[in-house]
This record gives structure tokens, sequence and C-alpha cells, in this order.
């Protein structure tokens, strides 16, 4: 029973990273000359050296942040965490609580507003169910007679 837990716990983890990698990658406008698009990792280590690089001291310190971020707290909340990213210029959000399309709008809106890409991640702990207000549930039949 705990493998059938953690399998569908997985698998809604991981629809979750799709949609908001589609809701992302959509909106976003890929060249050829993208080095996140190529198996060239020489050309993705200078990618990433001329991004740091052109980061002063201010924001080279703020990329060491990742803010929490509810999507459901309201818009007093969502401000809050727009400023840090256009003032402070964080490294990243963590998702608690909220829907799955407005953390997908709202990575959308702040990843556009970041001079640098943002690391999103969730606070799942408990099971994506506990993070995610409106989630894909899927129905699989176990079989308690099974080992597998």
């Amino acid at each position: 029973m705990l493998l059938y837990i953690m399998n569908r716990t997985l698998l809604q983890g991981l629809l979750l990273i799709f949609a908001f990698a589609k809701a992302y990658t959509s909106q976003a406008q890929f060249s050829s000359h993208d080095p996140l698009i190529t198996n060239d990792s020489i050309a993705q280590i200078k990618w990433v050296d001329s991004v740091y690089n052109s980061l002063n001291q201010r924001e080279k310190v703020g990329q060491l942040f990742m803010v929490d971020l509810f999507s459901n707290k309201g818009k007093a909340h969502v401000a809050a965490v727009r400023k840090l990213v256009e003032e402070q210029k964080i490294g990243g959000i963590i998702f608690s609580k909220g829907g799955p399309l407005q953390q997908a709008h709202l990575t959308n809106e702040l990843q556009s507003k970041s001079k640098t890409p943002m690391l999103i991640a969730m606070d799942a702990e408990w099971g994506f169910k506990h993070a995610i207000r409106q989630h894909l549930c899927f129905s699989m039949e176990y079989d308690t007679r099974s080992n597998t």
C-alpha cells in the first residue's frame, strides 16, 4: 500500500512539473543558439558564466535566496514577492498551497520579471495533495494480493 501511495504521489508531482514546464515553455521564445537546448556542455558552461558575470554583487547575493509563495494568500502577498523579484533579484520561489493554474501563471509572470532564470520549487513534504489545492486524481486499482 505504501508503494502505491508513493508511486501515486510521484506521478502527481511529475505531472505538476510537466504542467509548469509546459506553461513556461509555451510562452518562451527559444532561438537555435540557446545553450539550454544543446548537448554541448561547453556552451552551457559559457552561458552560465556569462549570466553570472553579468550580475553585480547585490544581484549575486539575491540569487542565494528563495522565498515562500502562497498563491492562495491574496494580492498583497503576491505583490510583496513580486517586489522581491524585481528589487532584490531573488534566485527563486517555493510554492506552498494554492492551485496549479495560479502557480503556473505566477511562475510565468515572475520569470518574465527576473533578470536571470529563477529556480521554482514546491514545499510538498506532506505530499502533493497538501501542497496543491486542485490536483489531478488518478484512480488506480491496487491488488493487495500482489507483492508488486
